[in-house]
């Protein structure tokens, strides 16, 4: 093999090998972005218009016990805005007009983990559900729907359906009917967002989507 041979397939190889090393840090960064656990308070959680609005008087607050998925969760002592006697009043809460991947699905891991990071993270001081006019579903559970917000200890109101949708992590999707229009244009903003930079589950192809 002569001396050009040597030095082109040494180019080869090293160029390879770059590729794998990029292919490889690609995948790192994006495994680390949905397995690191950091504060909600170090998220980038740029408080929308509806977060600086008052809470309506139709406002619950909650004790979150445990997440089912990207868009579900269980919840105790739901009670008016402001009370702060115990109540025993328990429900499944569904984050209306957004939609995130069911088990066995891409993403659903991610999603459920992140809804549990901004739902049970330390520095949540309260959580929120500002039940929609539709305010259960028509499943065994009739589950209670509505928007859901968290207070930090910084604080940050927080749109929590609006943050899974910006992180491609859920679809938006209305449920006619739905009470309030800027929950609407909110998420279609957040799904236009992440649509645009292909995030989550917009890289997926459409058939693997939810």
């Amino acid at each position: 093999m002569g001396r050009t041979s040597r030095i082109a397939i040494a180019l080869v190889l090293a160029l390879a090998g770059s590729i794998g090393i990029v292919k490889y840090c690609s995948q790192k960064n994006e495994r680390q972005f949905y397995t690191q656990e950091p504060s909600v308070n170090s998220f980038h959680t740029q408080e929308s218009s509806v977060s600086a609005t008052p809470l309506p008087s139709s406002a619950l607050e909650l004790k979150v016990t445990r997440v089912i998925d990207g868009d579900t969760y269980d919840a105790e002592n739901v009670r008016k805005a402001g009370n702060k006697e115990n109540v025993e009043r328990t429900e499944r809460i569904r984050c209306y007009m957004i939609n995130a991947p069911e088990r066995g699905m891409p993403f659903y891991k991610e999603a459920k983990n992140f809804l549990e990071q901004m739902l049970l993270d330390k520095d949540v001081e309260a959580v929120y559900l500002i039940p929609d006019v539709k305010e259960r579903d028509s499943t065994q559970r009739k589950r209670l729907l509505g928007y859901t917000f968290i207070k930090t200890s910084n604080g940050k109101r927080i749109f929590v359906d609006e943050k899974i949708v910006e992180r491609g992590l859920a679809k938006f999707q209305i449920y006619p009917p739905y009470e309030n229009e800027k929950y609407k244009q909110i998420l279609e903003k957040a799904q236009e967002d992440a649509k645009r930079e292909i995030k989550g589950i917009w890289g997926l192809n459409p058939k693997s989507s939810p």
